[in-house]
């Protein structure tokens, strides 16, 4: 959705016909520059933040309505203090607010839409697959614990932490990502540390050469998958050099490695 200083001054234009007013009482009563409405007109520009809501409040007419030409349930009175406080903020602050309002209402915009669907195949997972996704949407991600030894993972756990995550992110279905914490420094080689996030999304196929999370000897751990002659090895990358040939049978694969988060260290 487009917002249109052009056509949020339509709106008001229309609202004061409807009370017999006109731009100029608007611009006294509110003591704004006459000029500035068609400023908006010529240029095409969004109204600043505080001018939209004291031009909503003096019209008594629903914020969203003005700005998006959408009627809502109406502007009530705790929307308007939120308002309120909001105009208190420096101009950066109000301006991220202002972009988050443009996101959750494509956001509305876009839901009476489908979803967008791009066929593509997908190496990294060695398969193809619907990628599926709104690059505007965020989707909550579970957090399923530690990769500790001796720790099994449950990747059917109900959690209770979750991490949001932009849907751009994601392939597939959203559904089957979680995410760990790690616990070691068997991976530091492939830059995934003690402390760190990975998101995992699920499969059960073994893919050669990729990061992995696997259940073996009733413990879950991350390494990389190496396949030889139907043999298969964990591989440590931490300059040891060490790997670890398991059998077939007795072992689980849980999910593929995609992304690793790494919180912010203190330096003190």
């Amino acid at each position: 959705m487009k917002i249109s200083g052009i056509d949020i001054v339509e709106r008001i234009d229309e609202c004061l016909e409807k009370y017999g007013s006109n731009r100029a009482k608007l611009s006294k009563d509110l003591e704004m520059n006459q000029s500035t409405l068609s400023t908006w007109i010529m240029r095409d520009t969004v109204p600043k933040a505080d001018d939209l809501y004291r031009i909503a409040e003096y019209l008594n007419v629903d914020l969203v309505w003005l700005i998006t030409g959408q009627h809502s349930s109406g502007i009530d009175k705790n929307s308007m203090d939120i308002a309120k406080l909001i105009q208190k903020l420096d101009k950066i602050d109000q301006q991220e607010i202002n972009d988050i309002i443009k996101l959750k209402l494509n956001r509305y915009d876009k839901e009476r839409e489908s979803f967008l669907s791009v066929e593509e195949p997908s190496p990294r997972y060695g398969e193809e697959e619907t990628r599926k996704y709104l690059d505007w949407d965020v989707y909550d991600i579970p957090f399923l614990g530690d990769t500790a030894a001796g720790t099994p993972i449950d990747i059917n756990a109900e959690p209770n932490e979750y991490m949001p995550l932009p849907g751009r992110l994601l392939v597939g279905n959203p559904l089957d990502y979680f995410y760990l914490r790690i616990r070691g420094t068997s991976m530091t080689d492939a830059n995934i540390h003690d402390g760190d996030y990975v998101v995992i999304r699920k499969t059960n196929i073994p893919q050669n050469g990729e990061i992995m999370l696997i259940r073996y000897e009733d413990e879950s751990t991350i390494k990389r998958i190496l396949i030889q002659n139907d043999k298969v090895f964990l591989c440590w990358e931490d300059g040891t050099g060490k790997r670890l040939m398991i059998d077939s049978d007795n072992f689980e694969i849980q999910g593929i490695h995609v992304y690793t988060l790494r919180p912010r260290r203190r330096t003190d």
